[in-house]
């Protein structure tokens, strides 16, 4: 393997921990809105 490959690896990497994160952060960010607009029903 050379350099040119690893840092392809890496931002490939680097690309698909981002998208995780970014989707647990929508997923929470949904539930949220889901929970306060449930909560706004209830009272």
């Amino acid at each position: 393997m050379n350099t040119v490959q690893i840092e392809e690896l890496n931002m490939s990497l680097l690309i698909s921990m981002f998208v995780i994160v970014m989707r647990k952060m929508f997923c929470l960010i949904k539930l949220d809105f889901l929970s306060m607009m449930i909560v706004k029903k209830i009272t």
